[in-house]
């Protein structure tokens, strides 16, 4: 999974951090774990051409039982961060 991150603001985007995560689950309730490896940490200069992009790797194995109880809606795929930043 790859997302797209821009600093649609006017000024520098000091100290991004960027995590994510995916999960699959029954229900709602999100799971802020740790990150592996650590986030990176950095800057980020405004405009939509500037952009990083965080990409994640499915931790699990994607087996037939368990796209069927997603399909099913036993289950939910959930991708889902968060991007911290100081202004």
């Amino acid at each position: 999974m790859t997302t797209r991150i821009f600093n649609a603001g006017k000024g520098r985007a000091l100290k991004l951090e960027n995590r994510g995560w995916i999960f699959v689950m029954p229900k709602r309730v999100f799971q802020y774990g740790e990150i592996s490896p650590a986030p990176s940490i950095t800057d980020l200069a405004s405009g939509f051409n500037n952009f990083l992009q965080l990409a994640l790797e499915l931790p699990f194995p994607l087996t037939s039982d368990l796209i069927a109880n997603i399909d099913d809606g036993k289950l939910t795929f959930y991708v889902y961060g968060i991007s911290e930043v100081t202004d």
